[in-house]
C-alpha cells in the first residue's frame, strides 16, 4: 500500500487506521492476497486514503458480482466503470390532486 500512494503522491503515508482495515479484510479470507492488491491500487486510484467503510463497500459488491480471483476483480472494476451513471437526483413528484367529488 505504501508503494501504492508513493506512486501517486510521494508525501502520502500508510495511516494505521488503513493498514487495521486491510488486515481485517485479510482475515475475512474472502479474497487471495492479489485480489486485496487489485481492490487497495483501485480505491488509491480515486482516493488518497483506504477506509474500512470504502473497503468493504467494494468487497461486498465484489463478491455480490462473484469476484474470486484477480482476473474477475478487474473485469468488475472495468464493468463497473462503464456502467452508465444515473443521476443521484430524485425525480420531482408530481403534486397530489385532488379528486373532484360529484354529488
Amino acid at each position: 500500500m505504501e508503494e501504492a500512494k508513493h506512486r501517486k503522491n510521494a508525501q502520502l503515508f500508510v495511516a494505521p487506521n488503513e493498514l487495521q482495515a486491510v488486515r481485517k479484510l485479510a482475515a475475512r479470507n474472502v479474497f487471495d492476497n492479489a485480489t486485496i492488491n487489485i481492490l487497495i491500487d483501485y480505491i488509491l486510484q480515486n482516493y488518497d486514503s483506504v477506509n474500512q467503510a470504502l473497503l468493504d463497500a467494494i468487497a461486498n459488491r465484489w463478491l455480490a458480482v462473484g469476484v474470486d480471483s484477480p482476473a474477475r476483480a478487474l473485469q468488475a472494476i472495468k464493468d463497473y466503470q462503464q456502467k452508465p451513471r444515473q443521476s443521484r437526483r430524485r425525480q420531482a413528484q408530481p403534486a397530489r390532486q385532488e379528486r373532484s367529488r360529484t354529488g
